[in-house]
């Protein structure tokens, strides 16, 4: 369980990023499997997913306290997200 979490413990980009894939992922989830039970439609996983990566890329890029660094940007590259949610450092 212990390898499971070790993402999550600070709040780094990188966890962050993680935390709220995470929360996004259960919340779409529910919101799919509400509209199944409750409303009678259906979405194909590539729709909710798709919903989903928007979702996020819309939360994400509002973000701008994050160092630029080579981690980050490379996070920024894998998630297709602005670069310039990133800051440059102090001098």
């Amino acid at each position: 369980m212990s390898i499971s979490v070790v993402g999550f413990c600070n709040n780094s980009f990188r966890a962050l990023l993680l935390k709220l894939s995470f929360a996004a992922t259960v919340y779409h989830i529910w919101l799919e499997r509400n509209s199944r039970v409750f409303g009678g439609r259906a979405q194909s996983s590539e729709v909710v997913s798709a919903c989903l990566e928007e979702n996020l890329r819309v939360r994400i890029s509002t973000w701008k306290h994050f160092p630029i660094s080579v981690e980050n940007t490379r996070l920024c590259h894998l998630w297709n997200l602005p670069i310039r949610i990133l800051r440059t450092p102090p001098h």
